[in-house]
């Protein structure tokens, strides 16, 4: 927490002090357990009991055991006052396992995710170097990093002498703690590790989820149900604890507590004060919390202030927050906490001055009065803002909490606390926790009547942290409603935050109309004139308009978007907007343009320290590169990719690289190499669930197979590649323009003649659009009208020194321009361009040494010289075919070697 929570140096501890017993049978349960943990299989005790039945008591003799055999103890413990951040209890397990290690052994045991943990627990980043910049993780992704972490340091730490964790309290442990512990408690077997934790099985208030959670972890557990003290138990208690007293005391001790040893305590305190009468005479309380508000009952109204105070403050006491709140003095508040000790109010445990039992903050907490509890809410919120000096440093979450419960004017500080607590608990992979803060200002919007304007910054929230956690469906959902909120508001930058978020959700090769719509809204909605804002909406939506048939359209918007951001002359809104905009210009315009524009982004995000858009730069000028035939370059920038991906500890699109290799080694022949790198990439992908992955691998290797001229594979895959392409925008065109170009290669005109015809008339031919004219020119020229394929040829002949790149979905190279300029030129038999077309295609084929497409164009060039018909050219054919066919059976692309022998027959028919 961001206020020193330090303790007085004269606060009892109350181990020292209360006798211990009762409870010989689950200490030495714990203890063989413990030997057992040091030996090296782990054991985790969960233990169970109502309030005050002595479960961290138990705790606290098995620890005190552990120390004395120079086994290490950290603990963590719930904040049931709310408020707490997320992952409170591991902050201090955390903190207390880096102090077992010297700087390089916890830089070792942190690995890739050091600095993950060092966000979440900032006294771990001051005792390590400077640490490398992470890209964002997806969420899941994030949070498996995290657990393994942990799991690594805590096996690290536990390997010198064994460990002992103690988390207190865990039903009112937050969600992400106890799916952290989950993800411990399951590797126990192989730790030397003992974990013990705590939970009341009675009145504790458990969601549904934590319910479920903590009931995860009690299967994973041994269970040790704490009961109640025997008479005898208690009789030898009291005896420890008071001596020995009247035996009519000891019996009406015994049956109003009914064995319960924090009641017993209770009763004894009450009899120190009172004497033996207040015992035997008169009606006793029913429980151990009207024995407490009793005792609370005789302090003076200014200490009683002063407790009720700390109660809304929290489980734990800081004398410099409650001096800031009460607006006391340091000393007054020293001597009015030395008495709540001496009382047995407060007490000290591992250093820090907390009250002695959860029990008794409740019970001041839920005595006090509504107005004052507000009261209270409001000036420890305030003085937790005062009395942190950092921004960065705020406690947003108990920040929010005190907001939240404090006075209904102060809606709008508890909206600013749960927006900013909830995006931090995101980024820290705490999504459970920005869920629960949100929808409890929600809720608490609700009961204001919803003022719309803080309930639709609210839902914005919560929208952003359902999509970053992976619930698309639900965080679009509410994007609409934001948009609704906003129109009705007249709010137009709240309707263009509403797009954008939405607009975070991006499915390459999907066009969804829902948020083109809401683009399109917010955009007329702004103010005439140029503004960030409009750069960014213009480059979000021209990349939700992709894929488009004609890409003309969308290619304009961004253009318009980045000529906006241009004449802002702000760097920050020019990088965004690049980066933004380019997933709209890559695949569909000339890559000379494109690569420019990527290398200005590049330049850009190194200015920025943006490693983010730097990554996905790396790979598209990848792409630029390789449609400019400059391989070298290519493979410079893949590697590059690689080497920034694993500096940043990008795990989740490391499957791109494989994925790119393999793509080069199919453009060289070297197809065994390239399954096995399409191989690598499928299991990188399912490690780390990227939905897009599974598309792109069915994709790529349909290009995989076509390159080695695999003709029955191509058939039997067309069925999975049309399915992967009805996903996109426009998929039943796709799905045709695919089947097209697989009937064409294989020769078969009625099937290749019929996909084509299906095209609608709009769509033939695409304008402006290289990815969808590399597949329609092809079998145009096969199959097509001589209208058709002159349309083709005249919108391919600008980019005849360019190669076909198919990048952003299906990472295939397919060879120059020249050759698909080549075959729709013999289709219209305007031979000597064909014939020009094809030496140009033939001769860059062979500086690259792309030898499968040299195969292809050497067969489709003297296939194209016996359709002249000329006799001149017999020997040219043959001279064609032999070359094409001896590259083909070398590289094993039987399919072309079939088609070759075909073709041959007839040329000596002749």
């Amino acid at each position: 927490m961001a206020v020193s929570r330090s303790a007085p140096a004269d606060f009892p501890d109350p181990v020292g002090l209360r006798p211990f017993v009762g409870r010989r049978r689950e200490t030495e349960q714990m203890l063989h357990g413990l030997d057992e943990a040091i030996a090296g299989r782990g054991r985790f005790f969960l233990l169970t009991g109502e309030p005050g039945i002595g479960k961290t008591r138990l705790c606290d003799e098995v620890a005190a055991a552990a120390t004395s055999r120079g086994v290490p103890v950290v603990w963590g413990r719930a904040w049931e006052a709310g408020g707490a951040p997320a992952y409170w209890p591991w902050m201090e397990v955390l903190t207390g396992l880096a102090s077992l290690m010297d700087r390089e052994s916890l830089l070792a045991a942190l690995g890739e995710g050091a600095p993950l943990v060092a966000d979440l627990v900032p006294e771990i980043r001051a005792h390590l170097p400077a640490l490398p910049i992470i890209a964002p993780p997806p969420a899941d992704e994030a949070r498996f990093r995290l657990w393994r972490t942990v799991v690594t340091l805590v096996r690290r730490a536990a390997e010198p002498n064994g460990l002992v964790m103690v988390f207190d309290d865990l039903h009112s442990t937050d969600q992400s703690s106890l799916l952290l512990l989950y993800a411990v408690v399951r590797e126990m077997r192989s730790l030397r590790v003992l974990v013990a934790a705590t939970c009341r099985d009675v009145e504790a208030q458990m969601d549904r989820d934590t319910s479920d959670l903590v009931s995860k972890l009690g299967r994973e557990a041994i269970i040790l149900g704490i009961r109640r003290l025997d008479r005898a138990t208690v009789i030898d208690l009291v005896r420890r604890r008071a001596g020995d007293l009247r035996p009519e005391v000891e019996t009406r001790l015994f049956d109003s507590t009914q064995g319960n040893p924090l009641f017993i305590e209770e009763m004894l305190r009450l009899r120190d004060e009172e004497g033996d009468a207040s015992i035997v005479a008169g009606v006793l309380p029913s429980g151990v919390r009207e024995v407490i508000r009793q005792r609370l009952d005789r302090v003076v109204d200014e200490a009683r202030d002063l407790l009720e105070l700390a109660a809304v403050a929290g489980d734990e006491i800081s004398p410099r927050l409650l001096a800031e709140a009460s607006h006391r003095e340091p000393g007054w508040i020293a001597a009015r906490m030395a008495e709540a000790s001496r009382a047995g109010v407060f007490a000290e445990r591992a250093g820090r001055p907390r009250f002695s039992h959860a029990l008794v903050r409740e019970v001041l907490y839920r005595e006090l009065g509504p107005e004052k509890r507000r009261a209270f809410h409001r000036e420890v919120g305030r003085a937790l803002e005062s009395l942190t000096a950092v921004e960065t440093a705020l406690p947003l979450m108990e920040l929010a909490h005190h907001a939240i419960e404090g006075p209904a004017e102060d809606l709008p500080r508890a909206v600013d606390f749960a927006v900013r607590a909830a995006r931090r608990a995101t980024d820290l992979t705490a999504t459970e926790e920005a869920l629960v803060v949100l929808n409890r200002v929600i809720a608490a919007l609700r009961n204001a009547g919803d003022p719309p304007a803080l309930r639709a910054r609210v839902l914005l929230a919560l929208a952003e942290t359902q999509i970053r956690r992976g619930d698309a469906i639900a965080g679009t959902s509410l994007c609409c409603e934001v948009a609704t909120l906003a129109a009705t508001l007249g709010d137009p930058a709240l309707l263009a935050d509403a797009a954008l978020t939405y607009g975070r959700v991006f499915v390459f090769a999907v066009v969804d109309p829902v948020m083109v719509q809401m683009l399109e809204d917010a955009l007329d909605a702004q103010p005439a004139g140029d503004s960030a804002t409009r750069a960014r909406l213009l480059a979000r939506l021209a990349g939700a308009l992709q894929p488009a048939i004609n890409a003309a359209e969308p290619a304009r918007i961004a253009r318009e978007a980045i000529a906006t951001a241009r004449r802002l002359k702000d760097r920050r809104a020019l990088l965004e907007t690049l980066h933004d905009g380019l997933s709209a210009l890559m695949d569909v315009v000339d890559p000379n343009e494109r690569r420019r524009l990527n290398l200005e982004v590049e330049a850009l995000a190194l200015a920025e320290n943006d490693p983010e858009r730097l990554l996905r730069t790396h790979t598209r000028l990848a792409l630029d590169h390789l449609a400019l035939g400059e391989f070298p370059e290519a493979d410079a920038r893949i590697d590059a990719f690689e080497k920034l991906a694993t500096e940043l500890r990008a795990s989740w699109i490391l499957w791109r690289v494989p994925l790119f290799r393999a793509m080069r080694a199919v453009t060289h022949g070297r197809f065994a190499e390239a399954e096995k790198l399409e191989e690598e990439a499928r299991t990188l992908a399912l490690a780390v669930r990227d939905p897009q992955a599974e598309r792109a691998l069915i994709l790529h290797h349909e290009g995989l197979i076509r390159a080695a001229e695999r003709h029955e594979d191509m058939r039997t895959l067309d069925s999975r590649a049309r399915y992967a392409r009805a996903t996109f925008h426009n998929g039943p065109a796709w799905q045709d323009l695919g089947s097209a170009l697989v009937f064409t290669r294989v020769e078969d005109q009625e099937a290749a003649h019929a996909h084509l015809d299906s095209l609608p008339e709009s769509l033939r031919p695409p304008a402006d659009n290289l990815f969808a004219l590399s597949f329609t020119a092809e079998a145009a020229a096969y199959v097509g009208s001589a209208a058709f394929a002159q349309s083709a040829y005249d919108r391919l002949l600008p980019s005849a020194a360019l190669y076909v790149m198919l990048g952003m979905t299906q990472a295939q190279w397919e060879g120059p321009v020249a050759r698909l300029l080549a075959l729709l030129a013999a289709r219209l038999e305007q031979w000597d361009l064909a014939v020009s077309h094809f030496e140009d295609a033939l001769a860059r084929l062979r500086r690259l040494d792309a030898r499968p497409h040299l195969a292809r164009t050497q067969y489709e060039f003297g296939r194209a010289l016996l359709q002249r018909g000329r006799a001149a050219d017999a020997e040219r054919v043959r001279d064609l075919f032999a070359t094409g066919r001896a590259i083909a059976v070398e590289l094993g692309m039987q399919g072309l070697v079939r088609l070759i022998d075909k073709r041959g027959t007839a040329l000596e028919g002749h």
